[in-house]
């Protein structure tokens, strides 16, 4: 299916630079189709909406029985509806002079593209996959050391702590002790 090319007969410009920037802009966006299709060849154009589209493509669609622009579905009478459009075509044909090999250059770039965003996805994939694993040994290090801590801590919670007698208590001093004893 192909990407439809809108009409800019609603916009309102003033001088030539507007024009020529307007055109310049435009022509690099609007003559392409899909991907898959590669640049309008034989263009055809709705006369209700001014939508332009391979010839191809919008004979299909009519051939279908879908009477409207696959665009905006605006509703067209029939076929007859749709012009040629020989000016389109000359600046389609003065942009790209060999169609063809301009095609086979953006399916081949295109390729290429492909190719290296499935190697990125690859890669993402792999840290991905690395980081999970990690998190999953940090979690199981985690769990056993908690399950350490807890076995501990259960085998000493019933015993009772003494403080042997013959450990002096920190901070007391000799003289102390010993005018307690001589008190008593």
């Amino acid at each position: 299916m192909c990407l439809f090319i809108f009409s800019y007969k609603n916009m309102f410009v003033t001088n030539y630079l507007q024009v020529r920037s307007l055109a310049i802009s435009l022509l690099d966006l609007d003559h392409l189709l899909f991907y898959f299709a590669g640049i309008i060849r034989k263009t055809r154009t709705v006369m209700e909406c001014l939508h332009r589209f391979c010839r191809d493509c919008i004979d299909k669609s009519m051939r279908l029985g879908n009477n409207e622009c696959p665009a905006c579905r605006t509703h067209c009478a029939s076929r007859r509806s749709l012009r040629d459009d020989p000016n389109y075509d000359a600046l389609i044909a003065a942009l790209y002079p060999d169609i063809d090999k301009y095609e086979e250059e953006e399916f081949a770039f295109s390729e290429q593209e492909r190719i290296q965003n499935k190697k990125i996805q690859e890669t993402i994939e792999e840290t991905f996959r690395r980081q999970s694993d990690a998190i999953g040994k940090k979690r199981s290090m985690a769990k056993a050391t908690a399950t350490a801590f807890a076995r501990k801590y259960r085998r000493t919670r019933g015993r009772v702590r003494t403080i042997p007698p013959d450990i002096t208590p920190t901070g007391s001093s000799e003289e102390e002790r010993g005018e307690g004893n001589s008190k008593e």
